[in-house]
């Protein structure tokens, strides 16, 4: 029995990468279960794929509502950056998505980190024509 639960334990650390990658997967299809289910089995809620993003930033480029929300409430770390320097709320300027911008600020995204080009979510706000959103990240600064 005690060789059953080593084993057991061997095979759950062994298979937590192939959990890790399904994070993204589970992020990117907007499949808050799929989500929960990972995070209960230890996957990391800020774990980084080849190109540094996490499940966030992954949720909040392909505008899956839902996942952003879940991980936002579930504490996910909302200025880390992937490999271009991009955060979530960066990438929430850039897909224009105004609800999840609101959100990310109240829950204090940083909206002053700025990416490898040196520009920030209020700069990329600039360049859009919508001045809620110009407005909401002026106000945060």
């Amino acid at each position: 029995m005690k060789k059953k639960v080593i084993l057991l334990g061997l095979s759950l650390f062994l298979s937590l990468p192939i959990f890790a990658q399904n994070i993204f997967k589970a992020a990117q299809s907007n499949d808050v279960t799929g989500i929960k289910f990972l995070l209960n089995y230890g996957v990391n809620i800020n774990a980084r794929d080849i190109k540094g993003n996490t499940p966030l930033i992954i949720a909040v480029k392909e505008n899956k509502q839902r996942a952003a929300d879940f991980l936002i409430e579930k504490d996910a770390d909302l200025n880390l950056q992937d490999n271009e320097g991009n955060t979530a709320l960066i990438a929430a300027v850039n897909t224009g998505n105004a609800p999840l911008i609101k959100i990310l600020i109240q829950h204090g995204a940083d909206a002053k980190i700025e990416d490898k080009n040196h520009k920030s979510a209020a700069d990329y706000a600039r360049g859009l024509s919508d001045p809620t959103i110009l407005s909401m990240l002026s106000a945060s600064l």
